[in-house]
């Protein structure tokens, strides 16, 4: 089962939420990237049963916000391909996004 996963803004601060259908449902991490460094997150994630609140207004957050880098996939629909004038790639087109640029 696929989990999916959130950071929000919230009180004042940031939370990792797991969205269940029309809820968001706490984990106890700051944001996604604390609990995906955990051993077992799945597990974690798939069982939290902190404060549910609907998912109508949530203030979404970067996924993991202090990211060192991003790896980006670049050319990976086929709209932009055309818009480029190019012929699509064989293989992906990866580039970095380091946190200074971002």
């Amino acid at each position: 089962m696929a989990i999916k996963l959130a950071t929000i803004r919230r009180g004042g601060t940031t939370r990792c939420v797991r969205i269940d259908d029309d809820r968001a449902v706490d984990t106890g991490y700051g944001c996604a990237g604390d609990l995906l460094r955990q051993a077992g997150w799945r597990e974690i994630a798939a069982h939290a049963d902190g404060e549910a609140v609907e998912l109508d207004g949530l203030d979404y957050a970067p996924l993991v916000p202090r990211a060192e880098k991003v790896i980006c996939v670049g050319l990976n629909y086929a709209d932009h391909i055309a818009e480029t004038g190019r012929p699509a790639p064989t293989q992906p087109t990866l580039f970095p996004k380091f946190a200074r640029s971002l």
